[in-house]
């Protein structure tokens, strides 16, 4: 089995941006995919690095599956939540990012 790991990062919600809704709705489709087609020579899983700018709404959709890591970091400075998902290479150990 190849062990695979898809890393994202949400930070700074703006629940009014087409862009921020769009990335949430992608996730959540590509969770659902996953779990469609369940081909079983592969182990998929998300992490996902986030901040407290994430609505409840969307982290308690995203804790919903079990192949989603949710990591809560500080409010994110700028931009630097976009770099939080290369910490992933660092913090977990997969054949795949």
């Amino acid at each position: 089995m190849i062990n695979i790991l898809i890393s994202t990062s949400l930070f700074y919600c703006n629940a009014g941006s087409l862009k921020y809704n769009k990335l949430y709705k992608n996730i959540i489709n590509s969770l659902d995919i996953f779990k469609k087609y369940n081909v079983k020579k592969y182990k998929i899983d998300i992490v996902i690095y986030h901040d407290e700018t994430v609505p409840l709404f969307i982290i308690n959709d995203l804790i919903k599956y079990d192949n989603v890591i949710l990591v809560k970091k500080n409010k994110s400075v700028k931009r630097e939540g976009c770099f939080w998902r290369y910490e992933a290479y660092d913090d977990y150990d997969y054949d795949m990012y």
